[in-house]
């Protein structure tokens, strides 16, 4: 073959090349100019997309509405999930992604190893807006049976991805324990000769799981040192449930998920037979329980990461223990409307981000179960975050009545409430991560004061 032939086919080729390239942009540009291809909700995210701004005069002419354009078009770009975990996936092609942090991992406070007599008093925090960094909730269903659920979610850390498995990176603050500590304080003096209070924190898979070298390396705080500090600056008044110890013991179970930063039910029931001990009851074995089984979730570490590869690789299975005096309950929602529900759903055919939801409804402003099986007035209520909902399960067969309070969204007063049904047993349930977050300290002063 002749140098010019050669040299005629190469510029044919380079032609052809940029040809299909040229005409593979055009095509994704009009393919994200077809709005109905444009989706309105993220899965992974759980969250609604910008929605395609409404034309005024006013935001035409001072050019707002052409910046919501712009970033509606941004936000639901069509097929956007599919490409952020093709993105992830060519990441992890090029050997990034076997150990990754997302988000920028804050340097905690120095635990003190002595609060020198100090009991903690309550001091009014400035209010604070709901931001990307804290816990957020949707009520979008991925099935037709979840139509009336709130789909829990919580970014509260950075993430840390390791292997198969996330973990949230926790940063002690000193001033915001304090004012946890406190609340709970506060609570106990208000309650006292009305109900017992008690206090369960939940270190994070990172504290218990992650191994120490591991865990000095990245920068990530004590919980268990953070632990022993908060309940320190306690009264005398607050029963302090201290489920540290029995987590590490049963550390090689299945008591956290891989893709999530909740616990798995197994290790609430650990938390459990420490609340049993703490109150007089005798815990129930673990065999006692119904189990159910939900394969298939790929909880928030999946879609904090970006759909990582190594996450997706082995999704969780929420294993659910269900009660046997009642699988029947009543929550009511944002809208004070009561609905019917199952304390354990049957999450086989809902979407692979939804499957925590299996446990009491998922989070609502109040929970309300009656066991059939008891009639001697005994009541509980619980005060909780969403890492709270697997908890829940266990205490129906020991109480007539079991109140579930999310702070997040409950409006009215805990005292009101506790003096009106009779409820003798408080018990705030926090992960570690909530206390000490001002939004979240915020909300529980809101209700308890």
């Amino acid at each position: 073959m002749k140098k010019r032939e050669r040299r005629r086919i190469i510029e044919r080729a380079e032609i052809i090349r940029s040809a299909v390239f040229f005409f593979v942009l055009a095509l994704g540009a009009v393919i994200a100019l077809i709005i109905p291809l444009h989706p309105t909700t993220s899965e992974i995210e759980k969250r609604d997309l910008a929605k395609f701004p409404s034309f005024s005069l006013t935001s035409f002419l001072d050019g707002t509405y052409f910046k919501d354009i712009d970033t509606w078009y941004s936000d639901t770009f069509p097929f956007r999930e599919s490409l952020i975990s093709a993105n992830s996936a060519l990441q992890s092609f090029n050997g990034i992604g076997s150990v990754q942090i997302h988000g920028t991992v804050k340097k905690g406070d120095e635990i003190p190893t002595d609060n020198e007599g100090k009991i903690a008093t309550l001091q009014e925090l400035p209010s604070v807006e709901e931001s990307s960094s804290a816990e957020a909730t949707t009520t979008t269903p991925s099935s037709s049976e979840e139509e009336n659920v709130n789909l829990p979610t919580q970014k509260l850390g950075p993430v840390f991805v390791a292997g198969n498995a996330g973990y949230e990176l926790y940063s002690f603050g000193k001033e915001m324990s304090e004012q946890y500590a406190a609340v709970i304080n506060y609570a106990a003096d208000e309650l006292d000769g009305i109900a017992d209070v008690y206090d369960i924190i939940i270190p994070n898979s990172t504290g218990v799981v992650l191994p120490e070298n591991i865990r000095k390396d990245i920068g990530t705080s004590d919980q268990k040192e953070a632990m022993s500090y908060i309940f320190s600056v306690m009264s005398s008044k607050v029963k302090k449930v201290n489920i540290y110890d029995v987590l590490k013991e049963h550390k090689n179970e299945y008591i956290y998920f891989r893709t999530d930063h909740h616990w798995t039910q197994l290790g609430a029931y650990y938390a459990y037979t420490e609340y049993c001990k703490a109150r007089g009851l005798t815990a129930k074995p673990i065999d006692f329980y119904e189990k159910q089984e939900y394969p298939g979730f790929l909880g928030s570490f999946y879609a904090d990461s970006g759909k990582a590869p190594e996450l997706a690789a082995t999704p969780d299975t929420v294993e659910a223990y269900c009660p046997k005096a009642t699988n029947d309950m009543v929550y009511v929602d944002k809208n004070g409307n009561e609905v019917k529900w199952n304390i354990v759903s049957d999450v086989s055919g809902w979407g692979t981000s939804t499957k925590y939801s299996a446990f009491i409804g998922g989070d609502n402003p109040l929970v309300k179960i009656k066991n059939p099986e008891l009639s001697d007035g005994s009541a509980c209520v619980v005060i909780k975050e969403s890492y709270g909902n697997a908890f829940v399960p266990f205490l129906v067969d020991h109480y007539e009545n079991v109140y579930v309070l999310d702070y997040r969204y409950y409006k009215g007063k805990l005292k009101d409430f506790v003096t009106e049904n009779k409820v003798k047993d408080v018990i705030y349930i926090n992960n570690i991560m909530a206390t000490g977050t001002s939004l979240r300290i915020n909300d529980l002063i809101r209700i308890t004061k």
